[in-house]
C-alpha cells in the first residue's frame, strides 16, 4: 500500500521553525496499528492521518499520533492538516470541519491573494480546569526555585480545551530559559494519566522572534512525560488552554481580542501562534492562529 504524505512546518513562515507534521492522506485502509507505525517511523511530535468523514457534511476524520498514543486533539496537527488539504485543492477553500475524538473541529483557511495566509481552528471544547498543584512539586520538575512560580494570576493548574496540560507561570525569560526537565519529579506527581505534559510561560517576551514585528504578548515552553522528556516548539492546544485559563480569571483578552504567543526559541525552532477567545464565560472558545509552510512531500509504502 502506497499513500501520499506532506511534511509541513506549523506556526511559522520559515522552512525549518516551528513544529513539524507529517500529514498522511487517504489513510481509511489503515489500522490503528499501522497509524502508530507511521507515526513513530516520522518520529515528530505529532502525525495526522486523514480518512474520509463519518458524516458527509464535514470535511474529513482526522486521527492525530505521536510516536507512542493517539491524541484526542492536538493544535499544530489541526493547522497544519488544514494547510496541506487546502494546498492539495484547485479552488479557494475557506471553510472545514473535522471529526476527532474530543469532538468536531471548526477550521477558517485566510487568504493573501491566491497565496494561503493563514489558517485558525477552534478548540473542541470550552475551558475545563481541573487539580492545582504546588509551586514546591512544580519546581521541582522545572529545576527551579519555588520564588521563580508565579501565582498572582492562577496556582500551577490543569487546564484542558481539548487536552489537558499543567499550566504554569514563571517570573522570567531567565527562568524559562534554565529550565531542566525532572523527569523523576514529574513521575511523582499526583496527576490524571491524560495530563502528561506542562506548559510553562512568562510575560517577559522576546522582541522579534520570527519574521514580523508584532508584540508577543508571552514566551513558552512546553514539555511532555516522556523518559526521555521532549520539547514543543510550538502548542497550539497548550496555548489556547492557558490563555483561556487566564482569560476566565479577567487577565488575558476579552471577547475577539487576541494574544501573540512565541514559543520554540530555546531549542532552535521559533514558532508564533496567535489565540483569540470566542464569547465569554463558561461556553468560551479558544481560537489558534498561525501560519504553515510545505517542506517535502512524497509517498510511504507500507
Amino acid at each position: 500500500m502506497k499513500l501520499e504524505y506532506m511534511v509541513v512546518d506549523v506556526f511559522t513562515s520559515t522552512r525549518f521553525g516551528g513544529n513539524p507534521l507529517a500529514v498522511v492522506f487517504d489513510a481509511d485502509d489503515l489500522t490503528t496499528e499501522q497509524m502508530q507505525t507511521v507515526a513513530r517511523e516520522f518520529n515528530f511530535s505529532e502525525t495526522s492521518f486523514v480518512l474520509a468523514p463519518k458524516d458527509a457534511n464535514n470535511t474529513a476524520h482526522v486521527r492525530i499520533f505521536t510516536a507512542s498514543i493517539e491524541m484526542p486533539f492536538a493544535g499544530h496537527p489541526n493547522v497544519g492538516t488544514a494547510y496541506a488539504l487546502a494546498t492539495r485543492n484547485e479552488h479557494h477553500v475557506e471553510e472545514m470541519l473535522f471529526e476527532e475524538k474530543a469532538g468536531l473541529v471548526s477550521v477558517r483557511i485566510a487568504y493573501d491573494g491566491d497565496a494561503l495566509s493563514h489558517t485558525s481552528i477552534v478548540a473542541p471544547l470550552p475551558l475545563s480546569v481541573l487539580q492545582s498543584l504546588t509551586c514546591e512539586e512544580i519546581a521541582a520538575v522545572l529545576s527551579l526555585h519555588e520564588a521563580d512560580i508565579i501565582t498572582l494570576t492562577h496556582p500551577p493548574q490543569i487546564a484542558s480545551v481539548g487536552a489537558e496540560f499543567i499550566i504554569v507561570e514563571v517570573e522570567n525569560r531567565d527562568c524559562l530559559k534554565k529550565i531542566r526537565f525532572d523527569f523523576s519529579a514529574a513521575e511523582r506527581l499526583n496527576v490524571p494519566p491524560s495530563c502528561d505534559a506542562i506548559y510553562v510561560y512568562t510575560r517577559d517576551t522576546d522582541t522579534v522572534i520570527a519574521d514580523t514585528d508584532v508584540e508577543r504578548d508571552w514566551t513558552a515552553r512546553m514539555f511532555a512525560f516522556e523518559e526521555i522528556p521532549y520539547e514543543d516548539p510550538a502548542t497550539g492546544s497548550a496555548s489556547g488552554a492557558a490563555v483561556a485559563l487566564v482569560a476566565s480569571l479577567g487577565v488575558a483578552p476579552k471577547n475577539g481580542d487576541v494574544y501573540c504567543l512565541s514559543q520554540g526559541v530555546d531549542m532552535g525552532r521559533p514558532s508564533e501562534l496567535y489565540v483569540r477567545m470566542l464569547g465569554e464565560g463558561v461556553n468560551a472558545r479558544a481560537e489558534i492562529s498561525g501560519k504553515t509552510v510545505t517542506v517535502m512531500q512524497g509517498e510511504i509504502e507500507i
